[in-house]
């Protein structure tokens, strides 16, 4: 068997940046050849992922959620599927939480090395592919607008900083989401799309099943004339990932449903975030791709 590792040298605090003679030799446990590649930029590691498949029997890689969203958007759609291991080292790691893949080095490794192959539903918004969370709202913008050198510097923190300025500019928005032949208007002030029980680095969905062909829809809303955020509804958003989905869906301010597909369309100009990504100001079809993508994780 034969890999292929690829780095991202920017990823959060780049813990790994020293690492990657340990992490070829670890490699070596399991392949016969394993070769190395440090990405300078997503373009480069998109377009190596992509030529792996039919190539490769596995492609490793290291880096953050937005890492793991280039990969699999480079390889989602190729005729062989490669076994994708991957080592988190970003700030968050939403995507690692869900299927259980540590953080730790050497145990991330051990989990490459002795775990199996399943496969895991991935969803795409219009073009492109997502692994986690599609969402629009309050706090939504600091993974992207967050500047890089802050969030190697103070990690999680980081984020913290700037989503307190958030709390004062954001305005809720009128969202129409078309689900089962059914039209929803809702005026949101955070409206999340999740194949994950982590968002944020907050554990708030536990019974997310990444594997059942289906997705979450949550949004905390507001009364049409209440456009700017109440207080009533930043203190619901703080429950939810500090306590969990389920402490919140009784609230009628809440609304949930699971979906396969379905179509959201927002009233004011807005930017859309796809696993901690800047998604462009857009409407959307979303859809989940089920058992699309196959992963190296623990074995049963």
């Amino acid at each position: 068997m034969n890999c292929i590792y690829l780095y991202n040298p920017n990823s959060g605090k780049s813990k790994y940046k020293n690492k990657k003679d340990y992490i070829v030799n670890r490699l070596h446990e399991k392949f016969e050849v394993v070769d190395y590649y440090e990405t300078k930029s997503r373009e480069e590691a998109m377009e190596l992922a992509k030529n792996a498949c039919g190539y490769y029997d596995a492609l490793i890689f290291s880096g953050g959620d937005g890492t793991v969203n280039d990969i699999v958007n480079a390889v989602a759609d190729c005729e062989h599927k490669i076994a994708l291991g991957y080592i988190p080292s970003g700030t968050c790691n939403d995507f690692a939480r869900s299927l259980k893949i540590p953080n730790n080095i050497d145990k991330a490794l051990d989990l490459i090395i002795n775990g199996e192959v399943k496969s895991y539903d991935i969803f795409k918004v219009n073009e492109r592919y997502g692994v986690y969370v599609c969402a629009n709202g309050i706090f939504t913008s600091a993974s992207y607008d967050t500047k890089q050198k802050f969030k190697k510097k103070l990690g999680k923190i980081a984020y913290y900083f700037h989503s307190a300025g958030e709390i004062f500019r954001t305005r809720a928005n009128e969202v129409v989401v078309n689900v089962n032949g059914e039209e929803i208007k809702l005026n949101s002030v955070l409206t999340l799309f999740i194949n994950s029980c982590s968002v944020a680095g907050y554990k708030f969905n536990k019974k997310s099943n990444v594997n059942d062909g289906l997705m979450d829809f949550v949004a905390i809303t507001q009364k049409e004339d209440k456009k700017k955020l109440t207080l009533k509804s930043l203190l619901i958003v703080f429950k939810m990932f500090l306590f969990g989905l389920d402490s919140v869906k009784k609230y009628k301010s809440v609304k949930y449903f699971q979906f396969d597909s379905c179509t959201a369309s927002f009233k004011d100009e807005t930017i859309v975030n796809i696993d901690g990504e800047n998604g462009g100001v857009q409407d959307f079809e979303i859809k989940v791709y089920k058992d699309y993508i196959n992963v190296l994780t623990k074995s049963n």
